[in-house]
């Protein structure tokens, strides 16, 4: 099931329990103007898969994506080692369209912690129509 999907099952679920329908509704509507906004932004974002894949150097590389959306999973546990963003500085990605234009978009940690939550979808769509409308 995609996160968005299960959030707003869980919305409903709470709208249930609480006598909260009309806000439940309200909510729904906003992420799904929210997801729509982002699509607008980009035409050439799609809805696909319901999680993200740990991917190689090299396949990143291959795929040679206009952008990176990047989810630093030990920052947001808090886990050692290096950051995201400098595991990704190395010669491979740096040949990279997505590199080359500065479009690697470093998601905040609160986006891996509290993923499927109605605000963070909010605050995570917010982010990429941002990032999108900022290059154009």
């Amino acid at each position: 099931m995609h996160l968005k999907d299960s959030a707003k099952e869980r919305i409903d679920a709470l709208a249930q329990i609480f006598g909260k329908q009309a806000e439940a509704d309200k909510l729904k509507a906003e992420i799904n103007a929210s997801f729509e906004a982002a699509k607008a932004a980009d035409s050439s974002i799609k809805e696909k898969g319901n999680h993200g894949q740990p991917v190689t150097f090299e396949y990143i590389k291959k795929t040679n994506p206009d952008w990176l959306f990047v989810l630093d999973r030990s920052a947001a546990i808090g886990e050692e080692g290096k950051a995201a963003k400098d595991v990704l500085d190395n010669p491979l990605v740096a040949e990279t369209t997505t590199w080359k234009k500065g479009q690697v978009v470093y998601l905040p940690p609160e986006t891996y912690l509290a993923a499927g939550g109605a605000q963070e979808l909010l605050n995570a769509s917010k982010q990429v129509t941002e990032a999108f409308n900022a290059a154009k």
